[in-house]
């Protein structure tokens, strides 16, 4: 399973180290990243991938997942953002109250097996998935506030001292 680096596997690394994170590749494993209390693997499963998190003192469990290893790898950005942006003393990223709607053109559906994020764009139909509850639900409206920014966008943005256009969900 594991592939060859590219490069934007070595720019999202670069960035993944200035919040003290590193690599942990494996066989099993699309890309694993973390630090000594957690290890964050986009893995491939049935088709879908999967962002799982396993703490020091935890058993895995899936934050996300989605048909697409791009959507998977920027939402990886955005978790991975909010250490790094700790790290460079930066305030931290804008996040969504409970009861914030997803912005136009996404719908949120909540069921028993989770939340699912659902668009449409030029390129066809998306959908991510999220854990269930209130903070699925945050997660999946700050992931649709920057998922039409790409990767280098995303890591450009969260490096910016103050709120960027791009991770306030203004340019889609």
């Amino acid at each position: 399973m594991a592939m060859a680096m590219t490069d934007d596997d070595t720019r999202l690394l670069a960035f993944a180290e200035r919040g003290r994170m590193t690599s942990f590749p494996d066989d099993r494993s699309v890309l694993r990243v973390g630090d000594m209390e957690t290890l964050f693997a986009v893995l491939e499963r049935d088709g879908r991938f999967e962002l799982e998190l396993s703490d020091r003192s935890g058993a895995p469990r899936v934050l996300m997942s989605s048909e697409s290893l791009d959507l998977v790898r920027r939402y990886l950005l955005l978790v991975i953002g909010e250490t790094v942006r700790a790290q460079l003393r930066l305030p931290p990223l804008p996040t969504p109250s409970a009861t914030d709607a997803p912005p136009d053109g996404f719908i949120l559906d909540d069921d028993d097996a989770g939340i699912t994020l659902r668009w449409s764009d030029p390129a066809g139909e998306h959908s991510a998935w999220f854990r269930r509850g209130i903070a699925g639900a945050q997660n999946a409206v700050q992931f649709a506030r920057v998922v039409g920014a790409s990767e280098v966008q995303l890591i450009d943005a969260m490096l910016e001292p103050g709120t960027s256009a791009v991770l306030s969900g203004a340019t889609r």
